[in-house]
Parts: C-alpha cells; structure tokens; sequence
C-alpha cells in the first residue's frame, strides 16, 4: 500500500511560519533602532563631557542629540509603515548608513574640535553597517563618505582636532577611545553572532534536505513496489484472457467446451474457471416462443421474458 505525505499540516502550517518570521524582523528591528539611539546618546554624553570642559559649546551636544533623535524617529516611522519588509534589506541597512554617516559628515565641519568624535562614530558605523551590505553597496557608502570627508578636511579653514591640550581633555579623549574600540568589538562579536546563526541554519537545511532525500527514496522504492504489483496483476489477467482466444473445441450437441487436460466442461463452468464472471440462467424470448408456446410471458428479473408461473405449473399438470 503506497502511503502519502500529509500535506495539510504543511500547508497550514506556512501562515503561521511567516507571521513568525515577520514578527522576529520587526523585533529586530526595534532592537536595531534602539541600538541606534543609544550609540547617538553615547556621542552626546561624550559632547556634553567635552563642552564641560570648555572645548566645544553646548549648542553641539545639544543639536547632534537633536539630529540623532529626527533620525531615529524618522526610521522608526519608516519601520511601522512596513516599508522593505518584503525586500532582501528589511532593515534599510544602505538607507541607514547614509543618513548617519552624513550626520556624522556634518557636524565634523560644525565643530571641527571635537571631530576626532565624529571620525570615531563613523568607524562604528561603517562596521555595523556592512555587515548586512553587498560589496557593491559597501563600496558606494563608503566613496560618498570618503569624498564628504575630504570635502570638510579641504574646503573649511577649522582644522579637525585631536581634544588633548588639557588633563580632563586627554581623560575625555581615551575614555572615547575606549568606549569606541569596546563598541568595534561589540560589532564584531554581533557579525561573529550572525555567521555561528547561519552556520546552525546551514546545517539544519542540510538535515532537512537529507530527510528529504531519504522520503523521496522511500516513496520511489513504495511507487516502484506498487508498479511491480500492478504489472504482475495485469499480466496474470493478460494470461487469463488468453485462455480465451484461439480455438473451442466445444460439442455441436450439448455445447459442452474440452480443456487442455481433455475433459469436457459446461460451457459456464468453463468460463467462469478462466475469468471472474457469474452466469445467471432466464429464458429469452425466442425460447419462450419455441419452448413454451401460448402461455403469457412476464418480464423477469434481468428483464428477460419469462412464463408466468401458475401457465408452468399448469403444464407440468
């Protein structure tokens, strides 16, 4: 008997698999945008810090807190509307990176003393950022972000400056240092994160597929049986009707037919010993004519003209 593969639960099973999928990227990407803000408020305490020390003013914490923040909001509305959802970069990474990278672009020509901030937030970026980027990709963010950088080191008077001239400047500078390294190395630990994930996927497709292989094995063995069967019940049913062709040697007296063993049978018997056939004896209406003449026939039960009963009793009186 051919089993079969249920279907149904497979196939019912798909929405749910999707809306799983679509809630885990939503996830994703409220935890994304959450990093994102928490990296602008990072920079801005490190602003505040400096502008406590008197090497910026207080207006650049102030309006870099103010972009971080238009920037997140923006994304995060960007992200309830559904928008690349359905895309290969349901995180928007390019469109991500850009907007960042030009704030960070920005307020290097803002306020080119505190730009080693700026050059260090764009070294955090760019290695969180390609981690979901095509090399194509990569490479574009990269030159129109080498090329704003260029454009602010030529092109405006300020010099980009390295906060070191005074003991609570230097402090400031190492601790940005630090905390800028230790969030390389968060990056990192989140791309190693990813290929161990893809790693594990890798390997349960390869299970799957090798159970796979092995049903679809199981079902050619089962169709092959199957077929086996049927050309062994097609060819004993061939070599019954067989029997059937050719020659009868059947008696012109009492029609009785001789078999390959030299006995003779009923014509029925015969018959019915070779194929799966039941005779069921009436009388037709020329017989009825001929056999029994004068009596009213009725019609039996296979729609046979027959003698009514109490004529056939009456000639047997």
């Amino acid at each position: 008997m051919i089993r079969t593969v249920p279907t149904a639960p497979i196939r019912d099973a798909l929405p749910d698999a999707a809306s799983a999928r679509i809630a885990r990227r939503r996830q994703l990407r409220r935890r994304m945008l959450g990093t994102i803000a928490g990296s602008y408020a990072f920079s801005t305490a490190i602003l505040l810090l400096y502008a406590g020390a008197g090497t910026t003013s207080l207006r650049v914490p102030m309006l870099y807190a103010l972009a971080g923040g238009l920037v997140s909001a923006a994304f995060f509305i960007v992200f309830r509307t559904g928008v690349g959802a359905h895309t290969g970069d349901w995180f928007l990474t390019m469109w991500q990176l850009l907007p960042s990278a030009a704030v960070e672009v920005v307020f290097l020509a803002i306020a080119p003393e505190v730009g080693f901030v700026f050059l260090m937030v764009l070294f955090v970026i760019f290695s969180f950022g390609t981690l979901r980027l095509s090399p194509m990709r990569a490479a574009v963010a990269w030159g129109v972000t080498a090329l704003g950088v260029a454009a602010v080191m030529v092109f405006f008077n300020a010099p980009v400056a390295i906060p070191v001239r005074t003991p609570v400047e230097r402090w400031i500078t190492g601790l940005c240092f630090i905390l800028t390294l230790g969030r390389c190395v968060a990056t990192g630990l989140l791309g190693s994160h990813y290929r161990i994930q893809l790693a594990e996927r890798t390997a349960a497709l390869q299970r799957l597929t090798a159970t796979l292989e092995e049903q679809v094995a199981l079902r050619t063995r089962e169709l092959a049986l199957a077929n086996e069967e049927l050309e062994n019940l097609v060819a004993e049913r061939t070599a019954e009707i067989k029997t059937l062709q050719g020659i009868l040697p059947i008696c012109a007296h009492c029609k009785k037919v001789r078999d390959e063993k030299g006995a003779w049978n009923q014509l029925e018997a015969y018959i019915s010993s070779r194929i799966d056939v039941i005779f069921s004896h009436g009388i037709c209406a020329e017989c009825r004519r001929t056999q029994y003449p004068g009596f009213p026939p009725r019609v039996g039960y296979w729609g046979m003209a027959l003698p009514c009963a109490p004529a056939l009793a009456g000639s047997g009186a």
